[in-house]
């Protein structure tokens, strides 16, 4: 991956609707240059080209952090068990008391307690569960992550 490939992300962050043409032009390279480099970084799996919800008009307003202590023996079973569930958007294993981090995208607040209280709660080695309700998003999604890389990485 060299600057052109950074510089083509970041443009892609911006706006990954945006036409090979337009951003031959802002890169100052050929189009074909454009789409080989974009189908080799969406091969290489370092890109991935997907639409971002707008969850409130699809009736997904609450937007939950569910953060639970699992014993140990059985985080990975516990990961695989909420990894499967629907409204689940995001499941990692963290450090801390609060070992296993949850984001999940809901109808409703009776919609999370019925989650917690009839599913997640039932999950074997789930020593305690703590919720927070997100109250205000101001950013979703990052379009400035190239820019810190370029800076830890030297490239200039």
């Amino acid at each position: 991956m060299d600057l052109l490939d950074t510089q083509l992300i970041d443009l892609l962050m911006k706006d990954a609707n945006v036409s090979s043409t337009s951003l031959a032009k802002q890169l100052n390279v050929s189009s074909s240059t454009v789409r080989r480099r974009m189908k080799d970084l969406l091969e290489k799996e370092i890109i991935s080209i997907r639409a971002t919800p707008n969850l409130e008009k699809l009736g997904l307003p609450v937007t939950a952090f569910i953060s639970l202590e699992v014993s140990h023996e059985k985080i990975k079973t516990v990961l695989e068990a909420l990894s499967r569930h629907p409204r689940a958007a995001w499941v990692g294993a963290a450090s801390g008391l609060f070992n296993v981090r949850t984001v999940w995208w809901l109808h409703s607040t009776e919609e999370l307690y019925r989650i917690i209280e009839s599913e997640i709660g039932k999950i074997d080695g789930i020593i305690r569960i703590e919720t927070s309700i997100c109250l205000q998003i101001k950013k979703r999604e990052s379009t400035s992550i190239m820019e810190t890389i370029n800076k830890n990485s030297g490239i200039d």
